[in-house]
């Protein structure tokens, strides 16, 4: 993901910076499982992302980007042709954004990722509480740690990396955190809406 991010700063893709991006990620990797853990043990079923949302703004913050937080209303997306009419208010529900800002002269980038989780099911089921975040050898447990945490904080660490590397990035990258993916997509449509067009993106999303 650091290299692919690297294609809008201005120099050679095997410098010394991304080399030291790519160390700055293998150093800054136990703290974002740390955080993944805390993000997994903040439960985001469908009406319930505030609490996850924030923590994710907050960390946009500390690691140097320009952070959103923003209520999706779904009366300002309703007449767009993708909208999804659906039987529930987002009322309360954010969407999160933060921007790593480029010089202004390279392609634009965006990574996005949405926050909400299937219910977990029967918690009898769970070898680990579905929110725990356990950790056992090379696996982390809980809803939505693979589906799709995991892939949010994976952006994450490429960014904070670039950050602790100093890469002078040519282009922005902005990082994006969206609502009710599992069940409408409207929360991508406001937030595509919001930002605006871009000239590439990443999908965080790990099952293809």
């Amino acid at each position: 993901l650091v290299s692919l991010i690297h294609a809008g700063v201005t120099m050679p893709v095997h410098s010394d910076l991304t080399r030291a991006a790519e160390a700055a990620v293998d150093e800054l990797f136990p703290a974002n499982v740390a955080f993944l853990q805390e993000l997994v043990r903040q439960p985001s079923p469908l009406g319930d992302v505030r609490g996850a949302q924030e923590l994710l703004f907050h960390r946009l913050a500390q690691i140097g980007l320009d952070a959103f937080i923003e209520e999706v209303n779904l009366e300002t997306i309703a007449a767009h042709p993708a909208f999804a009419p659906v039987p529930w208010s987002s009322a309360g529900q954010p969407n999160v954004w933060g921007v790593l800002r480029g010089t202004g002269d390279g392609p634009s980038l965006v990574l996005n990722g949405h926050m909400d989780v299937v219910p977990p099911g029967p918690t009898d089921r769970w070898a680990y509480g579905p929110w725990s975040g356990t950790i056992t050898g090379d696996r982390l447990y809980g809803r939505g740690a693979y589906d799709m945490k995991g892939g949010l904080v994976a952006g994450l660490l490429a960014l904070q990396a670039i950050t602790s590397a100093s890469l002078p990035l040519r282009g922005s990258v902005i990082f994006e955190s969206v609502i009710e993916e599992e069940c409408s997509g409207n929360g991508m449509l406001a937030q595509r809406l919001r930002t605006g067009p871009v000239d590439g993106t990443i999908i965080l999303e790990p099952t293809g």
